[in-house]
């Protein structure tokens, strides 16, 4: 059965040694990325939109796999070659199926390392799609390969996000044989500004461009817009280092009219998210700074391969792409100092709140110990009111004895008394309680106080009833307390039988 499947269907296996030295690469394991990332990087068969520009000749869109195979087989032309293969969206997937981009790679002998780029693209279903970059070359004969992405920013236009600015790149795969015009280039996702430029820069100078031109295009297009994307976040700092600097330490209210600043820990978030993006902007532009050296060399050596008496030392470099070095290095700078900054102001903020923090701290242990002052003066205020209670309770035991000594001979003594004196002219006898063991004896001028023989009978019954009255309590407070001893001993015995109980059940 294998031998029905066409040579293209096994790429990059399919790459003879004269392209690719089996020594130096690992053609199964780009096989297998391939397999593995075939879902998320290309579209079915029914979906494929690629743009193939002759310039200078042509431009036609393919759209079939038929259509591909068609143009690849009876194509003859040996100029400057674009093939451009689109996304319809950011981290979409590419408007190829695997079919095509196997049969498109296969034609022209890429080297496998083009597959790298290729997987840069695609859904995202991993966090570091961004950090994949850097340069790959190759030399086989008198033929020059190389693929790379160029990455740049652009304002994406979405009003949900915080930050305007999206990551973009583009992926840059170019062939061509020293000493021939015939260059094929294959631009994955080529971006609007870089279609725009290529087709305002044809018709501003009349003629179609030459491969290092496209080069140049892409390294320009994927260097300018970082000047102001830098300028965006430099912006960005300045406003958190502003609210920095006018923060107001302390918590207090402000007794002017104009509003206090105070930083929050929202704002040492935002901090941190800002030092995140110039890390990740420094490894960025440190992989378009390689690129941009590497896509130099290339044009040295291949002014060195069509004159051979050329030596390096004397051999000029391109302005061009010396022009993008050194503006990329300035953004470099640039990030370097706006990290720098940003550190300063991340320490201001974060000792700005440890300061409130310790403010804080002060007034919260000055309010507890307010409040363990007052609750000591509460103690004390407690501790008179239960003296006080305690003294009324003791004058209450005392007025009580008192009352439980002459309750019963007030019972004894107690009597009606019959008749009112009107008149304390009347010379007559009123018994004193009724009970005849005082008297009371009225005079003209003056009244006296008889005992009568009889006392000692109200002594007696006195005692007798007092007695009376403190064994009944003393009994009636005894059955009250076996009472309650009885029933705490029954609560005990039930909780004991209930443990013991629950222990049998484990």
């Amino acid at each position: 059965m294998t031998e029905d499947v066409p040579s293209w269907a096994r790429y990059p296996l399919s790459l003879s040694p004269e392209i690719c030295n089996p020594y130096a690469c690992d053609l199964a394991h780009y096989s297998r990325i391939l397999e593995q990332n075939s879902k998320r990087l290309f579209m079915e068969d029914g979906e494929r939109r690629i743009k193939v520009i002759e310039v200078g000749i042509r431009e036609l869109i393919i759209s079939s796999f038929e259509g591909l195979d068609n143009y690849l087989t009876t194509s003859r032309y040996s100029g400057l070659r674009l093939i451009l293969i689109p996304q319809r969206f950011s981290w979409d997937r590419l408007m190829i199926s695997d079919r095509a981009l196997r049969r498109l790679a296969h034609h022209f002998g890429i080297f496998p390392e083009f597959l790298d780029v290729v997987t840069a693209f695609g859904e995202r279903i991993v966090s570091d799609s961004d950090s994949v970059g850097g340069f790959r070359s190759h030399s086989g004969g008198q033929a020059f390969e190389c693929a790379y992405l160029a990455k740049t920013v652009e304002e994406h236009g979405r009003d949900d996000d915080e930050d305007p600015w999206s990551i973009r790149q583009m992926g840059i795969y170019s062939q061509r044989e020293a000493n021939k015009e015939a260059t094929t280039f294959i631009i994955i996702n080529p971006l609007q500004t870089f279609l725009q430029r290529l087709k305002d820069a044809q018709a501003g100078t009349g003629e179609p461009p030459a491969w290092r031109d496209i080069h140049r295009l892409a390294l320009s297009s994927s260097t300018t817009p970082w000047r102001q994307y830098t300028s965006y976040l430099e912006t960005q700092m300045t406003q958190l280092k502003t609210r920095a600097h006018l923060s107001s330490v302390s918590d207090k209210e402000p007794t002017g009219s104009l509003p206090t600043i105070r930083i929050e820990f929202e704002d040492t978030q935002d901090v941190k998210v800002l030092e995140d993006k110039l890390y990740r902007l420094r490894h960025v532009l440190n992989m378009n700074l390689q690129v941009c050296r590497e896509v130099g060399v290339l044009f040295t050596q291949y002014r060195q391969s069509c004159d051979p008496g050329i030596m390096p030392a004397t051999c000029p470099s391109d302005p061009a792409t010396f022009g993008f070095i050194a503006e990329i290095e300035i953004q470099l700078e640039r990030i370097l100092t706006l990290k720098q900054r940003t550190e300063a102001v991340s320490d201001l903020m974060q000792k700005i709140i440890a300061f409130r923090a310790l403010a804080a701290l002060k007034t919260s242990s000055s309010m507890s110990t307010e409040i363990a002052r007052l609750a000591q003066s509460d103690n004390k205020i407690m501790v008179d009111l239960a003296t006080k209670s305690r003294d009324d309770a003791q004058i209450l035991k005392t007025i009580t004895i008192l009352t439980m000594i002459y309750l019963p001979a007030a019972f004894v003594s107690v009597s009606n008394v019959s008749g009112i004196l009107h008149d304390p002219s009347d010379i007559q006898d009123q018994q004193f309680l009724s009970m005849g063991y005082l008297d009371i004896r009225y005079g003209q001028h003056t009244i006296s106080l008889h005992f009568a023989g009889e006392m000692w009978i109200f002594g007696i019954l006195t005692v007798i009833l007092l007695g009376v009255t403190i064994g009944s309590w003393l009994w009636l407070e005894r059955r009250r307390r076996q009472r309650r001893d009885l029933l705490l001993h029954a609560r005990t015995t039930d909780v004991e039988q209930y443990s013991v109980g629950l222990r049998s059940e484990d």
